[in-house]
């Protein structure tokens, strides 16, 4: 998820062709889109599924959707993507057990490819989130 058409591109591209695990890349360019898109998939808790979603986003900030995303199905692993987030709201987002890593912006490939890659296997709730340079899970 993210309101930027050319991060979104880029980010569903790199997905896509970079994953060596078979996975459904589904995108968003705005949270209330995001919100359908996820209700329309109905996640089962079987499932592995992973949230990557924008800090910065009109109408609605990261660790709002991630609030509104639990409050519907719980906590969705979520990696939260910035270029500009406050040292208060890194903090907020740290104390929320479905952040699994907050991904600074501009990422390379490799980052976010081995840190969705190890996401989607581990597939359990994750723990406190890390804000992180360079990609780091705990």
């Amino acid at each position: 998820m993210d309101d930027n058409p050319e991060v979104l591109q880029a980010l569903r591209r790199q997905l896509r062709l970079g994953l060596e695990v078979s996975a459904r890349v589904e995108v968003a360019n705005d949270p209330v889109q995001a919100l359908a898109r996820l209700e329309a998939l109905a996640p089962r808790p079987d499932e592995a599924v992973l949230i990557l979603s924008d800090w910065l986003m009109p109408g609605m900030r990261g660790e709002e959707l991630v609030r509104a995303i639990e409050a519907r199905w719980g906590g969705l692993p979520t990696v939260v993507l910035s270029g500009h987030i406050t040292a208060e709201s890194t903090k907020a987002l740290e104390a929320m057990p479905q952040v699994a890593a907050i991904l600074r912006k501009p990422w390379s490939s490799e980052e976010l490819l081995s840190l969705v890659t190890a996401l989607l296997a581990r597939n359990e709730t994750p723990g406190a989130a890390r804000s992180v340079g360079e990609a780091e899970t705990r």
